[in-house]
């Protein structure tokens, strides 16, 4: 995900959201913010993302296509609770290299323009960055090892990050499951809390949000 940037300035154009931002250089990044595409859960898709978070979340792919294009535009994708959206990446295919099974970029893929300069031979990978209200973004989760993994959470607030590197307990427990599994043929990462509140009485709960506010 590139780096934080100064001077942004916006504007709103059929749903499509755009600001520009600029670096102390004047180089100017375009950020395109739109909601995710969505698909069901019985649609077949190559690559899928489930959120579970219980929050909206930001999304930007990693693309060897977006990279090649242009330097000066990104797209961020916006994506609810519960929802799930289909991912975009070139094709590839599998090798063996030092006998190890490796996916390299697919010879045929179309949408490849004949500027790329990465070779067939590259070793590629599948990899999304993501944000969480309040939180800084989390870079290169990645699709392609199956299983398990719990991704760190870093609070945007320098005082809140200060008041979590007192206590290891509350460092730990900032952690967000990342999950890859095979569903439909394709593979779908789903995040999610690591937390769950489940209510067994016999009457609805008020569940609050704590806010922490700066020197209280």
């Amino acid at each position: 995900m590139p780096s934080i940037l100064s001077k942004r300035h916006s504007t709103v154009d059929a749903g499509v959201r755009k600001s520009v931002s600029a670096d102390e250089k004047g180089h100017h990044l375009t950020f395109i913010h739109s909601s995710a595409e969505e698909v069901e859960d019985n649609e077949r898709v190559a690559f899928s993302l489930k959120n579970n978070t219980g929050e909206r979340v930001r999304i930007h792919t990693h693309s060897d296509l977006e990279k090649e294009t242009t330097r000066s535009q990104t797209t961020i994708s916006y994506l609810d609770h519960l929802h799930l959206m289909p991912l975009s990446f070139p094709a590839t295919e599998t090798v063996i290299k030092n006998l190890q099974p490796v996916e390299v970029l697919f010879k045929g893929d179309i949408t490849r323009s004949h500027h790329q300069k990465q070779p067939d031979t590259a070793i590629t990978s599948h990899e999304i960055d993501l944000q969480i209200p309040g939180f800084r973004w989390v870079c290169n989760i990645s699709f392609d090892l199956s299983g398990k993994n719990f991704v760190q959470l870093i609070p945007r607030s320098p005082y809140i990050q200060a008041k979590i590197d007192e206590d290891w307990r509350l460092k730990n427990a900032l952690h967000m499951l990342a999950e890859v599994n095979s569903v439909n043929g394709g593979r779908r990462l789903t995040i999610t809390s690591p937390f769950e509140v489940v209510n067994k009485t016999n009457h609805p709960i008020f569940l609050g949000k704590l806010v922490i506010v700066h020197g209280k």
